[in-house]
C-alpha cells in the first residue's frame, strides 16, 4: 500500500474533482469517487493531527473504500450528506445490493449500475464532495 500525506490527499481530491467534465461518463463518476475519498481522508489526517494515512489505526477505514464510514467518523451533517445509497447492477437478476466501498469496482471495470441508483450515488458523491471543499 502507498501511503499518502495530508498535502497529496489535498491535492488528489482537487485535480481528480475538476479532471472530467463529461458528466454522463463513467471517468467522471470514477474520479468523483476517488476525490471524495482523497479529500474525506485529507480531513481526518488534519482533524487528527496525523501526518500520513500509513498511521492511521483504524482497519474499518484503512481496508475499505467505504466511503460512509468516513463520512460517519468525520461527523458530517446527515442533514447535508444523507445516508450512503447502495446499488445493484444491470447485469444482475438477483437484484443484489452494494455499497458504496464498491462503485469504485463497477465503474473502474465499466460495469452497468441501475440508473436509478447511479444517479442517487451521484448526488450522494457530489454533495458530499461539497462538503469537503467548504472544510478542506
Amino acid at each position: 500500500m502507498i501511503h499518502a500525506g495530508f498535502n497529496e490527499l489535498k491535492r488528489a481530491f482537487f485535480v481528480h474533482s475538476n479532471a472530467s467534465v463529461d458528466k454522463d461518463s463513467i471517468s467522471y463518476n470514477l474520479l468523483l469517487f476517488y476525490a471524495v475519498e482523497s479529500g474525506l481522508k485529507s480531513i481526518y489526517l488534519r482533524w487528527n493531527n496525523i501526518l500520513t494515512t500509513e498511521k492511521i489505526a483504524d482497519e474499518k477505514l484503512t481496508k475499505s473504500h467505504n466511503l460512509s464510514n468516513w463520512v460517519q467518523k468525520l461527523y458530517l451533517p446527515a442533514s447535508v450528506s444523507g445516508p450512503c445509497p447502495e446499488f445493484k447492477l444491470t447485469r444482475n437478476n438477483k437484484q443484489e445490493h452494494y455499497d458504496v466501498g464498491q462503485v469504485h469496482q463497477a465503474w473502474r471495470y465499466g460495469i452497468e449500475i441501475d440508473q436509478n441508483d447511479q444517479e442517487k450515488l451521484i448526488r450522494w458523491l457530489e454533495t458530499v464532495r461539497s462538503l469537503i471543499e467548504e472544510r478542506i
